[in-house]
């Protein structure tokens, strides 16, 4: 059998939005929610994030870039830089949807709890 190669991008970029599709296929066939995204965006904020370079599939070798571009109204508090992600904690409103874009386990972006701030 002839092992076929694909990049590490080309697959990500291909296999997150098909796992998506199968998640959102499940929730509608096996669930009756009714999602509200009105209250998910009146919610109170979840605090400042921090990126853990030790979790990072970016700091590791292969780029990839999923946290970026999920920031509210424009605000952009995570830039590609040397493709490597790179924090702006001045631009970064807490709002947590990072977070949840991370495909690594345990997650390269977690949330600050006050007693942990320095």
């Amino acid at each position: 059998m002839t092992e076929k190669k694909i990049g590490r991008r080309r697959w990500l970029t291909a296999a997150i939005p098909a796992a998506a599709d199968v998640i959102a296929q499940a929730v509608n066939l096996h669930t009756s929610i009714d999602f509200d995204d009105e209250s998910d965006a009146s919610a109170p904020p979840l605090g400042p994030v921090r990126i853990i370079e030790e979790h990072c599939i970016a700091f590791k070798g292969p780029e990839c870039g999923a946290c970026v571009g999920h920031c509210p109204d424009g605000v952009s508090a995570i830039r590609i830089v040397q493709w490597r992600p790179v924090l702006n904690e001045d631009e970064c409103v807490g709002c947590g949807l990072c977070v949840g874009s991370c495909p690594t386990v345990p997650s390269a972006i977690v949330t600050i709890s006050p007693k942990d701030e320095p």
